[in-house]
């Protein structure tokens, strides 16, 4: 599967050079264009990033994002930083303790969130994003960025997380914009 379809030409090249090794060329194409950014330090590159990421958000309310990087650790980083972004510009409601498959987590209305596992019976598939309209400590309602809106108790699917950032490899196959 592709994590990101390329829309031009370039990107392709730069996806072939990566995939047979020719990791500074690659580097250097992405730079030329401008989709190259440094920071002194890892804690201003994760602060660049979200700063980046919800500006992105704003300009554009009706993609589909999602930040991705190596590590559980900042993923876990980068969704903290994510969600002070979303509360501190009025766009999450309220939090509510919800016991989700990977322990206890504080969701709200607005939070972005990744279904973990297919399905069926809510036609969601392992890595479908979408955005929470309600949440209860039994129940969750969620758009998905496909314009769905999908209903479940709690009890009857877990398997839900925060959307904001994802590991690499958690994120083959999946689409976003």
């Amino acid at each position: 599967g592709q994590v990101r379809r390329q829309r031009e030409d370039w990107q392709r090249d730069a996806t072939r050079d990566l995939a047979t090794g020719r990791i500074g060329a690659a580097i250097g194409t992405y730079d030329e264009k401008g989709m190259v950014h440094q920071a002194p330090s890892r804690d201003e590159a994760r602060n660049d990033l979200v700063e980046h990421w919800d500006r992105d958000r704003q300009a554009h309310p009706d993609a589909s994002r999602i930040i991705l990087t190596h590590t559980n650790d900042e993923v876990r980083a980068l969704k903290e930083a994510a969600r002070e972004r979303m509360r501190a510009a009025g766009d999450l409601g309220d939090d509510v303790h919800v016991d989700v498959e990977g322990g206890a987590r504080n969701f709200a209305s607005g939070d972005r969130v990744m279904f973990l596992r297919n399905e069926r019976s809510l036609s969601v598939k392992n890595g479908t994003l979408g955005v929470i309209e309600e949440v209860s400590g039994q129940s969750m309602t969620v758009r998905t960025d496909d314009g769905r809106s999908v209903r479940f108790d709690l009890k009857d699917y877990a398997h839900i997380d925060h959307g904001y950032a994802a590991t690499i490899h958690k994120a083959q196959g999946m689409t976003v914009d």
